[in-house]
Order: structure tokens, then C-alpha cells, then sequence
């Protein structure tokens, strides 16, 4: 049985609630709200999103419909990497239906962007637990306070990724063993 496709997600901030015209003039929005979690962060092979944006789409993810609304952008981070350096431009978002009833949200991806300054993965104390090791995993994050930080694990330190992530505790106490 095919996967089923639907509609997809109509964007805009979900604090806020501002639009504004994208790229080629559609309706997405092309501002980031300083609340928005709009960065899907995940683990692939080195060339997985460049392979993605020339076939158009990245594979199917466990996400809300939210989170899926919020989304304007993805990285993957692969076995050996140290800095966020690209990442790919998410142009819609649909509801894919998997043979066995579980509804994931598959990413459309059109180009690779890269980063003006790519970003450090930093500590990977710090991140152990938390950074995604298999394509299934991923983790959200404010694309702007990102490229901001002086790390990833500077960023999670100053709580700029999605607060419901697995593995707060270790690393407040990486981050305690650390300092001292």
C-alpha cells in the first residue's frame, strides 16, 4: 500500500501569529519569531541533505502539527561531525501516513543554505544524550539564537533548544562537573 499524502501546513508564528511573503512570493513566513523552534536538528550520512533537496523531500518524522507549522529550516549532523555548517530550507511540510496507522510529517526540501559562520557542536559531554545518533531522532531549535551562539552546547546551556528534550538532567550536571 502507497503512503497517503495530505495537505500541507500552512505557516506562520505560533506566539505571535505574524506572515509574511517567502521566497517566489508564497505564504510562509519568512521572519523568525525569538520563540519559534524552526531548525529540525537530526543525524544522517554526510551527504543526506544534498541528496534530499535534489529528490525534493527528506524522510517522514515523528512530529505535532504544531512543531511541523513551525519549521522552516533542517541539519543533519553525521558520525564525525564538529560544526552545523548547512543546512537545507524546508518549503512545505505534509501528513504521511505510514501501512501501519502512525501519521509522521514528511519535510519538502528545495536548497542547501550555507551557514555565514558554521556553528561549533561544542562540549559532546555536554551533548551526549541529547544530540541525535540515528535519522529517526531529532531535536528542535531557534535557528537564530543558533547562529548566534559560539556553540551547540553553548546554545542548550542557555536553554535556547526546545525545553522538553530527554537528558536535561545529565546535562546540567555535565555542565556542573565541568565548571569544576
Amino acid at each position: 500500500m502507497a503512503p497517503r499524502w495530505s495537505a500541507g501546513v500552512a505557516r506562520g508564528c505560533h506566539c505571535c501569529g505574524q506572515r509574511a511573503k517567502g521566497p517566489g512570493g508564497d505564504n510562509r513566513d519568512s521572519s523568525f519569531c525569538p520563540m519559534a523552534n524552526d531548525l529540525l536538528l537530526t543525524a544522517h550520512h554526510r551527504e543526506a541533505m544534498a541528496n534530499a533537496c535534489d529528490r525534493g523531500f527528506w524522510m517522514p518524522m515523528a512530529l505535532t502539527a504544531n512543531q511541523a507549522s513551525q519549521l522552516t529550516h533542517l541539519t543533519a549532523v553525521h558520525h564525525g561531525s564538529d560544526a552545523i555548517g548547512l543546512i537545507a530550507r524546508i518549503s512545505s511540510m505534509a501528513l504521511w501516513s505510514e501501512r501501519d496507522g502512525i501519521s509522521l510529517w514528511l519535510p519538502f526540501v528545495d536548497w542547501l543554505l550555507p551557514l555565514l559562520r558554521p556553528v561549533p557542536l561544542g562540549s559532546r559531554q555536554l551533548l551526549s544524550g541529547w544530540l541525535p545518533q540515528r535519522p529517526q531522532q531529532h531535536q528542535l531549535l531557534n535557528l537564530e539564537q543558533l547562529q548566534r551562539s559560539s556553540s551547540l552546547s553553548d546554545l542548550l546551556l542557555d536553554a535556547g533548544a526546545c525545553c522538553d528534550w530527554p537528558g536535561a538532567p545529565s546535562l546540567a550536571a555535565a555542565a556542573a562537573d565541568q565548571a569544576a
